[in-house]
C-alpha cells in the first residue's frame, strides 16, 4: 500500500493504476504528453501551458519577426488556448479539447442546479453526483478547512454509506497523516493513492478504500485565490479506473475543484465548520445545548431576530418522555410572560434571573403524550404549525412541549424538526416564532443544519458526555415518566 503525489520530487509522469495497463499506450510523440511538474509542485498540462501563454500577452513583446511575416494580433485567453493547441500533436489537442468540453458541460449543469432552490450542501452534493457519473467514479466527497487550516470537516460524500465516515467527519489536520495534511505540506495541486505505490496510506483513505472497494483515490485542493479552503476527493473501483488513466485527469479534477470553490465558500458552509468544531470542544451537556442554540441562531440568520427562538428536546430511549432544554439567554423581555412585566416579588422572575446567572439553560421533563414532538418522531419528519392557538381550539389539546415553561410566552407558530442519524431519532429542534409564520425561509436551512450537525451532536452525547446524557437528560425523563405512572412530569433544573 502506498501513496504518491505531484510534488516536485515525484516522478513527472502521473502513473495510472496497474489494472488499467491493458489500455494501449500511444508513444509519447504521438499520444498525450504526461503532465509535468512546475516549481510549486502542481501538475502542469497542455491546458496549463495554454493558460500561461494567455498571461504572457501582457509581457514585453518578443523580438521582431521578419518583414515577410505579418504581425500577430493580440491574443485573448481563447486565442491563447487555440494558439497553444496548434503546438500540440493531434492526440494532445483532442485530449485538451475533450477535457474542456467535459468540464464546461459539468459547469453548466452545476449552474442549473444552483438556480433551483437548493441549500449550499445540497448544491455541493448535486455537483458530486454529476462528477461521479461523468467520470464513472465510485466515490466522491468535499471537505472544508477551518480558517487556520487546522481542521477539516467532511461536508458531504456520495457513493458510500454514512457509516464509513463515522467518527472521521471532523479531522484535526496537524499530525493526522491524512490526505489533507499531505496536500497542505507539499503544496501540490494533485495527490493520488493506489495499492501498488510505496509508502503509508493516508489515514483518511485507508478505511475508505477498504469499505468502498477503491483501488485508486485522487484529491485536489479547492482554492480561493491561492488559499486552500477545501478538498475534492474522487475514488475509483476496478471497473472504471481507466478514467484515472486518462492523462488529462489531474487537469480535469483541478478545473472541477475550481468551479466548486464558489459553492464551498458560501457563507453557510464555513459556519458549519465553526458549529461542529465548537461542539467537539464542549465539556458538559448544558453548555452543549447552549452552543447548539446559539449556532442555530447564527447559521439561520436569527442572531438579531427577537421574534424567533429555539429549544432542543432529547428523547428517552423508548420515546415515552423527553427532556427539553430552553436557553433563556436568547429570551428578550418582549418574550417573557406578562406577569414578569412587574417583577417585584415574582418567583418566576427570580427563577429566570437565577437560571440566566447560572448559564441560562433550563431543563424541563415532559411526557411525550400529547406533544408535537411525538408527531415529529413518529412520522420521522418535520411538523409545522403556523397558528398554534387555532390548533388548540380545534383539537382541545395543549401540547406539553410547547407550553412547558411559564417563563416564556407561548409561541404563535412552531416548526419541529427531528434530529436523526441514519434511522435513529434521538431528539428534535424547536423553531418558535412570536409572530405568525410558515417558516418557508427556515425549513430547508434547518433541515441542512440538522443533517450536518446531528452525527457530531450524537457523537458528543454518546461518547464524551455519555454520563451526563444517559443520566441527566433522557434518563431523568424516563424516570420522571415512570414515577408519575406515565403522566406528565415536570422537572426543572439549571446548573
Amino acid at each position: 500500500m502506498g501513496c504518491a503525489s505531484s510534488s516536485p520530487e515525484a516522478d513527472a509522469v502521473v502513473k495510472p493504476p496497474p489494472h488499467a495497463a491493458a489500455q494501449p499506450k500511444a508513444p509519447s510523440k504521438e499520444g498525450v504528453e504526461p503532465g509535468a511538474q512546475n516549481g510549486a509542485g502542481a501538475t502542469a498540462s497542455p491546458l496549463y501551458a495554454a493558460q500561461q501563454s494567455a498571461k504572457s500577452t501582457s509581457q514585453p513583446a518578443p523580438p521582431a519577426t521578419p518583414a515577410a511575416t505579418p504581425p500577430s494580433p493580440s491574443l485573448g485567453p481563447g486565442g491563447a488556448v487555440n494558439q497553444s493547441l496548434k503546438s500540440l500533436s493531434a492526440n494532445e489537442a483532442n485530449a485538451v479539447q475533450a477535457t474542456l468540453l467535459k468540464v464546461s458541460t459539468l459547469i453548466q449543469k452545476f449552474a442549473e442546479g444552483r438556480s433551483e432552490r437548493t441549500t449550499p450542501v445540497q448544491a455541493v452534493r448535486r455537483a458530486l453526483n454529476l462528477v461521479t457519473a461523468d467520470c464513472r467514479a465510485k466515490y466522491s466527497s468535499v471537505s472544508v478547512l477551518s480558517e487556520t487550516q487546522e481542521h477539516a470537516l467532511l461536508v458531504t460524500a456520495v457513493g458510500v454509506p454514512d457509516t464509513v465516515h463515522e467518527g472521521n467527519r471532523l479531522l484535526k489536520v496537524p499530525g493526522s497523516n491524512s490526505s489533507v495534511e499531505r496536500i497542505l505540506q507539499k503544496g501540490t495541486d494533485f495527490y493520488y493513492w493506489q495499492p501498488a505505490t510505496p509508502g503509508p496510506t493516508p489515514s483518511d483513505w485507508s478505511a475508505l478504500a477498504s469499505a468502498a472497494g477503491l483501488t485508486y483515490v485522487a484529491a485536489v485542493p479547492i482554492k480561493v485565490s491561492d488559499k486552500v479552503i477545501g478538498m475534492l476527493t474522487v475514488g475509483f473501483g476496478d471497473t472504471a479506473a481507466d478514467e484515472a488513466d486518462y492523462i488529462m485527469f489531474p487537469t480535469y479534477l483541478q478545473l472541477i475543484a475550481a468551479s466548486l470553490s464558489s459553492m464551498v465558500k458560501d457563507n453557510s458552509i464555513p459556519k458549519y465548520m465553526t458549529l461542529v468544531k465548537d461542539l467537539h470542544e464542549t465539556q458538559d451537556l448544558d453548555s452543549l445545548m447552549h452552543k447548539v442554540v446559539q449556532h442555530l441562531r447564527t447559521v439561520l440568520g436569527h442572531s438579531n431576530n427577537h421574534h424567533v427562538w429555539y429549544r432542543i428536546g432529547l428523547t428517552a430511549p423508548n420515546n415515552t418522555a423527553s427532556t427539553i432544554f430552553d436557553d433563556l439567554t436568547q429570551v428578550p423581555p418582549t418574550l417573557m410572560q406578562r406577569t414578569l412585566s412587574n417583577p417585584t416579588g415574582s418567583s418566576s422572575f427570580k427563577l429566570l434571573k437565577e437560571v440566566q446567572a447560572a448559564g441560562g439553560v433550563m431543563r424541563t421533563v415532559v411526557a411525550m403524550k400529547n406533544t408535537v414532538m411525538k408527531i415529529a418522531v413518529h412520522n420521522r419528519q418535520q411538523v409545522m404549525i403556523p397558528d398554534v392557538q387555532k390548533v388548540i381550539n380545534q383539537s382541545g389539546n395543549v401540547s406539553a412541549d410547547i407550553f412547558n415553561t411559564r417563563l416564556i410566552k407561548p409561541p404563535t407558530s412552531v416548526l419541529v424538526f427531528p434530529l436523526k442519524v441514519k434511522q435513529h431519532i434521538f431528539g428534535v429542534i424547536f423553531c418558535m416564532s412570536s409572530v405568525q409564520s410558515d417558516f418557508s425561509d427556515v425549513s430547508p436551512k434547518l433541515r441542512e443544519v440538522c443533517e450536518v450537525m446531528s452525527p457530531h451532536l450524537l457523537f458528543m452525547l454518546t461518547q464524551p458526555l455519555a454520563n451526563d446524557y444517559k443520566v441527566g437528560a433522557p434518563g431523568v425523563a424516563l424516570r420522571a415518566w415512570k414515577g408519575l405512572g406515565g403522566g406528565r412530569g415536570e422537572e426543572q433544573a439549571y446548573r
